[in-house]
């Protein structure tokens, strides 16, 4: 194989996942707004795959009848699915359009990258969340890189395979009584099959962002005096923030699942504890009585596993008392 455009780094190779992944992500967004997704994913094809530089050895995930896909037209078939193309083949439904349901998030994880001089080959999963239900499907994928004479760095190799013995991507995933029950699952997991964790056990990864939370906090101010309006991601959208529903000086709304009894890592009781420090006026009495048992609480998990392999029993206050 003939490149001509020099030495390939690992850089190179991490940027050119990204703009694979955000490639996939905008003709989806595309599509899904009724836009010229055909035409985005032509623009990308030619940005991220060496058609026309070198030949392209690519084996898509879903093709079985044309397994492999050695020109432009034929690679554009697969993505983009066989009705919209000239001679597409009729087992393409359009991969990066997920077969009219879109895909919302693309995630590269490399098992390993090897670089030798003008070729770098990446091995890993990638994993695609719909946009249509949020569930995720992991693939496996093997991909070769190289810079072209024009200084660009484009695929020339692309195996992609379903998991030995996993259902199909968009199939129906195992039934929750087949697999061990999940130890640590949190506020808006994704459903489906858990991931698992190195320790073994099956956990589930929150996907909420905290606009989708029910209990967000938006009263109140932080340790350092941040009014919670303008906290987080606000600083970074200022075009979002709205006036500060509180007034300075008035109390603060009472939360429905605060704990206002027990103490912090540190032994900070919960009483002098956050936005406490800030309104020393508000503090009231501990209602725990040193040396007498902390209440039950109504809204504890006491059994189970964090994600890190901690025993629920052993966390948070449990650790220092």
């Amino acid at each position: 194989m003939s490149s001509g455009g020099g030495e390939i780094t690992q850089q190179d190779v991490i940027n050119a996942q990204a703009g694979w992944a955000g490639a996939i992500k905008e003709i989806s967004k595309i599509y899904l707004s009724g836009g010229d997704y055909v035409g985005a994913a032509a623009k990308a094809a030619g940005e991220l795959y060496g058609y026309g530089h070198t030949p392209v050895l690519f084996k898509p995930t879903k093709a079985a009848d044309a397994q492999f896909r050695p020109t432009a037209e034929e690679a554009m078939s697969y993505f983009v699915g066989s009705d919209a193309v000239p001679g597409g083949y009729s087992e393409d439904h359009g991969f990066a359009i997920n077969g009219g349901k879109g895909w919302s998030e693309v995630v590269f994880q490399n098992h390993q990258i090897d670089i030798s001089g003008a070729v770098a080959i990446a091995m890993g999963n990638y994993f695609f969340t719909s946009a249509a239900d949020g569930s995720t499907s992991k693939v496996e994928y093997t991909f070769g890189y190289t810079k072209n004479s024009d200084g660009k760095v484009r695929i020339f190799l692309h195996h992609s395979s379903i998991p030995y013995g996993s259902a199909p991507a968009s199939g129906t995933p195992p039934a929750a009584a087949s697999v061990t029950p999940v130890a640590a699952a949190f506020v808006g997991s994704a459903q489906g099959a858990p991931k698992r964790h190195s320790m073994g056990f099956a956990y589930s990864v929150q996907k909420d962002a905290y606009v989708d939370l029910t209990f967000g906090n938006d009263v109140g101010y932080l340790p350092d005096g941040t009014p919670m309006n303008r906290a987080g991601n606000c600083i970074n959208h200022p075009e979002t923030i709205g006036p500060d529903p509180h007034s300075p000086g008035s109390p603060l709304p009472r939360a429905l699942f605060v704990n206002d009894v027990g103490y912090l890592p540190d032994g900070t009781p919960m009483n002098k504890a956050g936005n406490a420090i800030n309104h020393p006026e508000s503090i009231g009495p501990d209602p725990h009585a040193p040396g007498s048992p902390l209440p039950p609480s109504v809204y504890a998990a006491d059994v189970g596993y964090l994600v890190d392999g901690t025993p629920l029993e052993a966390a948070g206050n449990n650790a220092v008392h």
